[in-house]
């Protein structure tokens, strides 16, 4: 679907649990996750090193709910969680929906009011 590995490897790891959720959905969602990936930890980053896990969440033996998150790996043993997110058992569906909502949210913070800019505005758009 792309030839951006980073974007590949999460759309493929929302297919897996989400595939009824329309490829449209998913790759933006995929492409969003990226741009959050990439934001945080720059541009160089090992799509290796980006997981999704998605797991249960018991209380007293019994599944409760269910709990998503994008994560990144670094030396063994450490970890940075970007965004997770939980919602009650049976409702895994709503999970993939969150972290999308999430993670627009997310992005519409970073972009700030340089969203308004006009492209040939470039003044102050390179912080490094």
């Amino acid at each position: 679907m792309t030839t951006d590995p980073l974007r590949s490897r999460i759309f493929n790891e929302l297919r897996i649990h989400y595939e009824t959720q329309g490829k449209e959905f998913i790759n933006m969602t995929a492409k969003n996750l990226a741009f959050l990936v990439r934001h945080h930890l720059g541009p160089e980053i090992e799509p290796t090193k980006v997981s999704l896990p998605i797991v249960d969440i018991y209380e007293d033996g019994a599944t409760v709910a269910h709990r998503a998150a994008l994560v990144v790996h670094g030396a063994p043993g450490k970890h940075r969680v970007l965004i997770q997110n939980q919602s009650p058992v049976g409702h895994t569906n709503c999970l993939v929906h969150e972290l999308s909502d999430m993670a627009e949210k997310a992005i519409v913070g970073i972009l700030g009011e340089d969203t308004l800019r006009p492209v040939f505005d470039i003044k102050g758009s390179m912080d490094f």
